[in-house]
């Protein structure tokens, strides 16, 4: 143990745009949270029926070892 170099977690000086190139000024707001508790079964039913876009076929791997 302590064989991790320490991370730094701070935040980018105020201005920098590091980090967002590619994004869109709308990508914030694409993005919510919602507890799974408060999804409806025709939002359940959306999740299930939804498919990913190609390229990201190794994730399915996370999800199949968990």
């Amino acid at each position: 143990m302590g064989s991790h170099p320490k991370q730094d977690n701070t935040p980018p000086p105020a201005g920098n745009e590091a980090g967002s190139a590619g994004r869109s000024p709308s990508s914030g707001s694409e993005r919510r949270v919602v507890r799974s508790v408060d999804l409806t079964d025709d939002d359940i039913a959306a999740i299930e029926d939804s498919e990913m876009e190609p390229g990201f076929e190794h994730l399915n791997a996370e999800v199949d070892e968990a």
